[in-house]
């Protein structure tokens, strides 16, 4: 799980932690389901969990939960869980809650894509995506042990570009890039 955010929930309860390793069950939890699959899920008698979340739940005071996932940029989904106490109204009393929620998530995930985005477009040459001037530099600052800079010059390189044109001129330096990347 990359990260979570929660109100003190154990994080087996909201699709992270290690809950149910161990148990002996083949089947995914619910949220590896619906990370998975984009799937909503509803449980209100908890009988989609293995024996140590279940427990856990009970430990807590849980009865009923509702995962609802959210697409991110990537495709991949982030995950929404709402739990209701024993005894409680059904998770999907909260309907308007999550109907408000989704979008503010989903804009703070297009956000913090997009920083990650600008944070690699500055430290990244944009066509071969090695380390550019910044990057070198800010590595080399992060290093305790020095570093090595290694010099290339391709040969007849203007012949390619004006043989084959740009565009094969930029597939061999994204090449080239790959193969020296694969090398350190």
């Amino acid at each position: 799980m990359r990260g979570a955010v929660g109100t003190g929930l154990p994080l087996e309860l909201v699709g992270g932690g290690s809950g149910g390793a161990g148990t002996g069950r083949a089947s995914e939890s619910p949220w590896e389901r619906a990370r998975r699959g984009g799937e909503r899920i509803m449980d209100l008698e908890l009988d989609r969990l293995d024996d140590d979340r279940r427990l856990l739940a009970d430990r807590c005071g849980l009865g009923a939960y509702w995962i609802e996932p959210v697409e991110t940029v990537g495709g991949e989904h982030a995950l929404i869980t709402v739990w209701t106490r024993a005894g409680g109204r059904p998770p999907l009393n909260h309907a308007l809650a999550m109907e408000s929620a989704l979008p503010v998530v989903q804009l703070i995930l297009r956000w913090v894509e997009q920083q990650r985005q600008l944070d690699h477009a500055a430290f990244h040459d944009p066509l071969t995506g090695v380390a550019n001037r910044n990057g070198f530099f800010d590595a080399l600052e992060a290093s305790t042990s020095g570093g090595a800079v290694l010099y290339c010059d391709l040969d007849r390189f203007k012949t390619v570009n004006d043989g084959l044109g740009h565009a094969a001129g930029d597939e061999l330096l994204r090449l080239v890039a790959r193969r020296l990347q694969a090398c350190v």
